[in-house]
């Protein structure tokens, strides 16, 4: 049975994929977890080879995650990323 750590990392192997084949771009994770959640997520995602270049919870945003943009504002600013028009939003969650 998988668990939904690995459930969860699975799913973003897809998208990270394409990303990691294509130079020059820089990935920015944003989740729904809390920090200590991360603290669990993050070295199991490294083991499968997910390594983001920031990421951030909403415990960072006042807990103002999802469906506000905040999260990814802050990636921008941590990716030095001044337009908008350049930073694309890859999810599994078609509601958002």
């Amino acid at each position: 049975m998988i668990n939904s750590i690995e459930l969860i990392i699975n799913s973003l192997m897809i998208g990270i994929e394409f990303v990691t084949t294509n130079k020059g771009l820089k990935i920015g994770s944003t989740t729904g977890y809390t920090n200590k959640m991360m603290d669990v997520v993050v070295p199991n995602a490294e083991t499968k080879g997910y390594y983001p270049d920031f990421y951030i919870t909403p415990d960072e945003t006042n807990s103002f995650g999802r469906p506000y943009p905040y999260m990814i504002y802050r990636n921008m600013e941590a990716l030095k990323l001044t337009a908008p028009w350049k930073v694309v939003k890859v999810g599994y969650n078609f509601g958002y």
